[in-house]
């Protein structure tokens, strides 16, 4: 029998802001995921693994591998390529951020600061409705 928390959906969080970690899996956790976090993407990677989430909020720019490579690693991977990967970057967006995400791989890009029940739910719809495609 699964309990509660083996029902939830696995959201992983990867981005070199701590602080940005902690209070988005508070939040997350409210909105119904479980969530963990990695401050890099070696760590990411780790996670990815032992973790299993069922989608990724990935930052671009981190020391060492970009999320871009990241999310290259992930997509090619034929253990991981089925994770939802969500690109979030404070780079402004002009198109080219989400045609880029697009382009490795990942569902969608959000510009930080973003509007967080937005992604969320948007997150959550994909997750719960497995053929509904992100915008």
């Amino acid at each position: 029998m699964k309990t509660k928390d083996e029902n939830l959906k696995r959201l992983l969080i990867i981005d070199d802001e701590e602080d940005l970690c902690l209070m988005l899996k508070i939040r997350l956790e409210l909105f119904g995921f479980s969530v963990d976090f990695a401050c890099n993407a070696e760590q990411g990677w780790k996670k990815i693994k032992s973790f299993k989430p069922d989608a990724i909020i990935l930052d671009v720019v981190m020391p060492g591998v970009s999320g871009w490579e990241l999310c290259n690693k992930i997509k090619s991977d034929p253990e991981t390529k089925h994770i939802h990967v969500y690109i979030c970057t404070a780079t402004q967006a002009d198109g080219q951020v989400v045609t880029k995400a697009k382009n490795v791989g990942a569902d969608n890009a959000f510009v930080k600061p973003f509007d967080e029940a937005y992604v969320f739910n948007e997150i959550k719809n994909v997750l719960e409705n497995p053929n509904v495609a992100s915008h």
